[in-house]
C-alpha cells in the first residue's frame, strides 16, 4: 500500500465562473514510504495546488486522494489524524510563529492533537533538537531569533506532530546559501534516518539533483514526467521548452566537452562532477 495516492484527481479554481481554471488534470500518483520526491515546473503549473491536496486543504472536484488507503474526504477520517500524519510547510513558515517562547510554539501542534502538556513539551524538545536549534533558544521569543533560526523553529512545530509525510513548498525561500544548505541537509536527514517521506517543491534544480531520489515535472496542471534526477535532467531540451534549466553543473561539464575534455555531461551535482574529473585524471596518469 502507498502512503499517499492520487486517483484521477481534477481540480478547478472558480468552477462554474467566467474565470474557471482547470488547475489539476487527471492526476494519478503514488507516493511510497520513505521517498524524497522533488516537484518542479514553471510558475502556474499547479505545484502548490497539488501539494495542498496532500493534506486535504484542497478537495478534488473529481477523483480521490487516499492516505494509507483512506479517502482524505471520508467522514471516518479524523482531521486531527491527517494533521498528525501529513505536515505541510509553506513558504516563509516563520510568519506563522505566534508562541510566547520557541518551546511553547513548537508544543502547540502536539497539544492540539490531544497530547498531555508534558508529552507535548517532550515532542517539541525532540523536534527542536532535530532541527539543530540550541537549547538556549527554547525560552526565547520566536521574534528574537535570526531568519534561519525562525525558519527552523517554525519547521519544528510541524515535526513535533511526528508526521509520516512532510510536504514542503519552497521551504528555503529567502534564505542565504549556508542556511539553505543546512535546511536541505535537515530534510535529507529526516528522510534517511527517520524514514519520513518528503515531497519538496523548489525552483532550485541544484537542490533537486542533490537531494531528491525521484522528480515529478508539472506543466499546465498535469504531471508530464516522473523519474530519477538523472532521467529528468538528461532531457535538457524538454526542460528548456518549459523555461526550466538543468542543474548548473550540467552546463559546466558540457562546456568542458566543447573544449575537447572527454568528460560525461550527465553529471548534475558537484560530487558527480568531481568524481568524473577524478576518474579522467586517474585515467591520464595510468
Amino acid at each position: 500500500m502507498s502512503l499517499l495516492e492520487f486517483e484521477n484527481v481534477n481540480y478547478y479554481y472558480g468552477k462554474g465562473l467566467s474565470y474557471e481554471t482547470h488547475a489539476l488534470t487527471d492526476i494519478n500518483l503514488q507516493i511510497g514510504y520513505g521517498e524524497f520526491i522533488g516537484l518542479i515546473g514553471p510558475t502556474g503549473s499547479g505545484k502548490s495546488t497539488l501539494l495542498m491536496h496532500m493534506n486535504g486543504i484542497n478537495r478534488p472536484d473529481s477523483g480521490r486522494v487516499l492516505l494509507e488507503g483512506t479517502d482524505l474526504q471520508s467522514r471516518q477520517l479524523d482531521r486531527r489524524k491527517i494533521c498528525s500524519k501529513v505536515g505541510l510547510v509553506f513558504q516563509y513558515p516563520e510568519n506563522q510563529l505566534f508562541g510566547e517562547t520557541v518551546l511553547m510554539d513548537a508544543a502547540f501542534g502536539p497539544r492540539n492533537l490531544g497530547r498531555s502538556e508534558e508529552e507535548a513539551l517532550q515532542a517539541a524538545r525532540r523536534a527542536l533538537e532535530l532541527t539543530g536549534l540550541p537549547p538556549e533558544c527554547y525560552d526565547k521569543s520566536p521574534y528574537d531569533l535570526s531568519g534561519g533560526e525562525k525558519r527552523r523553529a517554525a519547521i519544528a512545530g510541524i515535526l513535533a506532530m511526528e508526521p509520516q509525510l512532510l510536504v514542503l513548498d519552497e521551504p528555503a525561500a529567502g534564505l542565504d546559501a549556508y542556511s539553505r544548505r543546512s535546511l536541505m541537509d535537515l530534510f535529507q536527514k529526516m528522510a534517511h534516518e527517520k524514514g519520513i517521506t518528503v515531497v519538496l517543491s523548489s525552483h532550485s534544480m541544484e537542490e533537486m539533483a542533490q537531494y531528491a531520489g525521484r522528480i515529478l515535472v508539472m506543466k499546465e496542471g498535469s504531471i508530464v514526467r516522473d523519474g530519477t534526477p538523472e532521467e529528468i535532467f538528461s532531457e535538457e531540451a524538454f526542460l528548456s521548452s518549459m523555461g526550466l534549466r538543468a542543474p548548473q553543473m550540467y552546463y559546466v561539464m558540457d562546456r568542458l566537452r566543447s573544449r575537447g575534455i572527454p568528460v560525461r555531461r550527465d553529471c548534475f551535482t558537484p560530487q558527480q562532477a568531481a568524481q568524473e574529473i577524478l576518474r579522467l585524471w586517474k585515467g591520464e596518469q595510468s
